[in-house]
Parts: structure tokens; sequence; C-alpha cells
């Protein structure tokens, strides 16, 4: 499907993300924002993974 203006539509992206330490875990847009009003995330890289109309996007943040 094709929207208006002929951007693809290709469903919702959905993005995986990989902690320093632990198990990852899923995003899906527009949906499941967390606010961490705790302690700072873990030190370390964490890992984004997107995958958007079958293609995969990685991007990673160091946290000092």
């Amino acid at each position: 499907a094709t929207r208006f203006g002929g951007t693809p539509d290709c469903g919702t992206p959905v993005v995986t993300v990989t902690p320093p330490v632990g198990a990852p875990f899923t995003i899906t847009a527009g949906s499941g924002h967390h606010h961490n009003s705790g302690p700072s995330p873990a030190s370390g890289t964490w890992t984004l993974t997107a995958v958007v109309c079958g293609q995969t996007k990685t991007a990673s943040v160091t946290v000092p």
C-alpha cells in the first residue's frame, strides 16, 4: 500500500533495544512509551535495531 504522496506504508516499525546488561526488549512505535524516573540507564553500549520496510537499521548509544 502507498500513502498519499508516495510514501510506502510498510506497517508499524519494530525497534529492538539491547541494553549492555540484561535481555533485549522491543518497542512498537506509537505505544509503550516508558519514562525512566529512577536511576540513570546502565553504563555501556545500548544497541537499537529497527526493521522498517524489510530493511534493518542499527544504531548504538554509549552511556558513560
